[in-house]
């Protein structure tokens, strides 16, 4: 019973080391050690699309925005047809859509 045990431990501790160093994770993804104390939330919002009218409203994180709405601590202060300003501390982000203009 102990050497199964002791097996089972081993093998347990194995894998969760392999798992650190695991070479077909996504490029994108933070290696085991390297996380920052900042939480998942505070990756800065996802800018989808542009709608205006006689106003502009945003489509932020699959979330309908217009000027003074805030998402994940960030308050939408300018939306313009092709970004949207955002800012939070007192840092400003600008989110742009992309060009249509295509070089060739």
């Amino acid at each position: 019973m102990v050497k199964a045990a002791i097996v089972v431990f081993i093998l347990m501790f194995t894998t969760c080391c392999r798992a650190s160093n695991d070479p077909t994770r996504p490029l994108s993804w933070p290696t085991v050690g390297t996380m920052t104390g900042e939480p998942m939330s505070r990756i800065k919002p996802s800018l989808k699309s542009i709608i205006c009218m006689t106003t502009c409203a945003a489509v932020i994180n699959n979330r309908v925005m217009s000027i003074g709405d805030k998402i994940d601590g960030y308050t939408i202060t300018e939306i313009a047809d092709s970004f949207v300003l955002m800012t939070r501390n007192e840092q400003e982000w600008k989110l742009e859509l992309y060009s249509l203009d295509i070089k060739q």
